[in-house]
């Protein structure tokens, strides 16, 4: 749930999830994804679309109006980040493995991680 953190929380919780990964563990995140450099052509495109809509109606954690009526009942809490940044400040922590996948159109980023042995 990194995705609902703020830069800070996000820093610290990855720090943490460092100290307590086993060597030679492996961890699988997935979130909203603002990390998009693998991607090419037309779902490029959707994925950028996709993201700035949502944020359009993701102001500071509250939805407009306009986005409230249209998904009443909806209360989103995440958002588009780009987890791998944050993960690369982890010297012991390797990205072995992401790939790009979508939740309705709304592009998530798996990332399968591997602590390096100590």
């Amino acid at each position: 749930m990194f995705d609902l953190l703020n830069d800070q929380e996000i820093e610290s919780t990855v720090a943490e999830m460092e100290r307590v990964l086993a060597p030679d563990g492996h961890a699988i995140l997935i979130t909203m994804t603002t990390e998009l450099d693998d991607t090419r052509g037309p779902m490029r495109f959707l994925c950028r679309v996709t993201n700035e809509l949502y944020c359009l109606g993701y102001h500071r954690g509250r939805w407009n109006r306009i986005w409230r009526f249209l998904f009443a009942g909806y209360a989103p809490h995440c958002r588009p980040i780009a987890l791998g940044s944050y993960l690369k400040l982890a010297p012991s922590l390797t990205v072995e493995y992401t790939k790009l996948s979508h939740v309705s159109l709304f592009p998530v980023r798996i990332y399968y991680v591997r602590k390096s042995h100590a």
